[in-house]
């Protein structure tokens, strides 16, 4: 009976160091995580606080992996150009360009940087083509996005989809950005 006692004060114990320590990660703004959860913990994050936030730097050491974010305002883009946000009626106004669907979210530590150059350098997309940034698994995205993401069976952000004129696919990569938009749509 008493090796019964001691095991459930372990578990008690245990439990107390488990819960303070969840807390502990939830509450910094530097989260250490491991193997992939920390995304789901920083999207959970970014939906209580009701803001965007960028990743202003990440590391990974150990098998662990550190984003530190810092709030940043989402700023539309432009009706018009080469690289624009999704909304519905998109495709009728580009129905004569190719297009490239960008699927951003506003934690990922490679699309923020890549939606950056995409602004910047936007008139080095090809005149015949037009890349749609699609919110995806972030605070700022809409039913309809889901279920743009759905159709085209996405499985994580910063992943690319060529278009063909008739909306179907012609090609996916994940990662990269301008440069290998323009290699692959010549």
């Amino acid at each position: 009976m008493k090796w019964l006692n001691i095991f459930w004060i372990y578990i008690v114990v245990i439990s107390v160091f488990f819960a303070a320590g969840f807390g502990y990660i939830l509450t910094r703004e530097n989260i250490p995580v491991s193997d992939g959860v920390g995304n789901d913990l920083q999207v959970e994050k970014n939906i209580q606080s009701g803001s965007d936030q960028r990743v202003q730097d990440f590391s990974v050491s150990d098998n662990h992996m550190t984003a530190q974010v810092d709030d940043v305002p989402s700023q539309p883009l432009p009706d018009e150009g080469r690289y624009v946000d999704w909304k519905p009626g998109i495709f009728d106004k580009y129905r004569d360009k190719q297009k490239v669907l960008f699927f951003y979210a506003n934690w990922c530590p490679g699309c923020g940087p890549e939606d950056e150059i995409l602004r910047q350098r936007s008139d080095e997309i090809p005149q015949n083509a037009v890349v749609v940034k699609v919110h995806y698994d972030d605070s700022q995205m809409s039913d309809p996005e889901f279920e743009l993401a759905r159709t085209y069976q996405i499985a994580y952000e910063h992943t690319f989809v060529i278009l063909d004129q008739s909306g179907v696919e012609a090609a996916r990569w994940n990662g990269g950005g301008l440069e290998e938009i323009k290699e692959r749509l010549l």
